[in-house]
């Protein structure tokens, strides 16, 4: 499995499509989401193409704009509802990158969801709800596993401090080389200047503490799993 590219993947209204985005702020990635590309080529949108061409017709679009994104690198995907469903596109993405279910309660997927057409799949509860159900099966592949319950909320939590926490959970169920991609990121970004006056040091010496204790992480890290490229040169 390639460290430098992530599938979101989960049932209709899980967030994907969001969640990719803050994700890929969050990595400094591109962001893809099959269903914008798969509409931006057939100039129509996925409910049209259900309509007017059927299913089959639009699963092997989705197939086809998935083969185009193998080569990809330093990329996180948001999936289709039923991508990963299909056996073909599952064995594709497990093996080209880090795949993380969009775990979510069907309640949560009903209320945000409605059954006007937007959605082909949904229109019927009941159908809908088999349909779940079915292709949890296929989610429960995936080793990675961002989990939402159906608790109450607190009004006070807002919708960005939902889809973080949601990144949160991604980026901590990652393999072990993407979440040192992830750190190493962050610790670039850091302003050494802030850092450096509030030890009473310059910021050329505050980051050489800063990097001296990722190698320390680093050096613990190696002791239970294998990298394969340096983190700190």
């Amino acid at each position: 499995m390639n460290a430098d590219k992530i599938y979101l993947v989960g049932f209709m209204g899980a967030g994907k499509t969001t969640v990719a985005r803050a994700l890929g702020r969050r990595l400094g990635w591109r962001v893809e989401d099959i269903d914008e590309r798969i509409e931006a080529r057939e100039r129509r949108s996925v409910a049209t193409i259900f309509s007017q061409s059927g299913e089959a017709y639009f699963r092997q679009q989705e197939r086809q704009v998935l083969s185009d994104l193998l080569p990809q690198r330093q990329i996180v995907v948001a999936t289709g509802g039923g991508t990963f469903a299909e056996p073909d596109n599952r064995a594709l993405m497990l093996a080209d990158g880090a795949v993380v279910w969009l775990d979510v309660p069907l309640t949560r997927v009903f209320e945000r969801v409605p059954a006007d057409g937007r959605r082909p799949l949904a229109a019927d509860r009941a159908q809908m709800e088999q349909l779940y159900a079915r292709r949890r099966l296929a989610y429960a592949a995936v080793g990675v596993a961002s989990r939402e319950t159906d608790e109450e909320r607190p009004d006070t939590v807002t919708v960005s401090q939902e889809i973080g926490a949601a990144v949160d959970q991604v980026v901590s169920g990652l393999p072990l080389k993407q979440r040192l991609a992830f750190l190493q990121r962050k610790v670039h970004g850091l302003d050494y200047d802030a850092i450096g006056r509030s030890l009473e040091c310059s910021a050329e010496t505050a980051r050489a503490h800063v990097f001296q204790a990722l190698r320390k992480v680093r050096r613990a890290l190696e002791g239970r799993e294998l990298i394969g490229k340096e983190f700190v040169s």
